[in-house]
């Protein structure tokens, strides 16, 4: 016995605070295993059953997005949540567009004066143009663009594991670039480096209550 349907169902969260609903579009398999019962010495059968999630509704977050993280990134993110489960190449591919859309954020030129008219930058030129004020997440952002490149080719292998990577990644990324303390961190830094003495009145700290 090997056969495989499709099938649907409803997840409850197990936390007693939520208890939201989810939906489940997946296969499922049951599969036959014969072994041989040592202890009463008979052949025996047991039927185990698989179910491949294919599709979650609402979408399962892979990890949780920052509040401050702008709305045109964060739909493309819940997107690439969504086909996780379906096709690794697309969702790789659909995180590479959450790297454009945070150079988008950021300000950072898409095009450059050729003599020709206007000529785009590639990705990989505006994440190399982001390293001037944000040096290591440029480099975290190149590193996910590796992996949206390999799921652009068919001739390169890219599992669950490589998007879960990329995923881990994009959360350091954009916890650091959106988050209010780091980004006040970072203008202070640069700040203070550039009168190298302190600043004085702290008009960017905020009271503590």
């Amino acid at each position: 016995m090997d056969g495989r349907s499709s099938c649907t169902g409803v997840l409850a969260c197990s936390n007693s605070t939520c208890n939201e609903l989810i939906g489940i579009i997946g296969h499922y398999r049951c599969l036959r295993h014969d072994y041989y019962n040592e202890e009463t010495g008979m052949p025996e059968m047991d039927i185990i059953q698989i179910i491949t999630p294919m599709s979650f509704n609402p979408p399962i977050h892979i990890f949780q997005i920052n509040d401050e993280v702008p709305e045109t990134i964060r739909i493309e993110i819940i997107s690439a949540f969504n086909i996780y489960w379906m096709d690794t190449a697309s969702c790789a591919n659909k995180i590479r567009v959450v790297v454009e859309k945070v150079m988008d954020n950021l300000k950072i030129a898409k095009t450059q004066k050729s003599l020709k008219g206007r000529k785009p930058y590639s990705l990989h030129q505006r994440i190399e143009s982001l390293k001037t004020n944000f040096p290591q997440q440029a480099d975290s952002l190149m590193a996910i663009k590796w992996i949206g490149n390999s799921g652009s080719h068919s001739n390169d292998s890219i599992d669950r594991n490589d998007i879960l990577d990329a995923f881990e990644i994009l959360d350091y990324v954009l916890g650091n670039i959106y988050e209010t303390h780091t980004k006040r961190i970072h203008k202070l830094t640069k700040t203070i480096n550039k009168r190298k003495k302190p600043v004085g009145l702290r008009l960017s700290r905020k009271p503590p209550f």
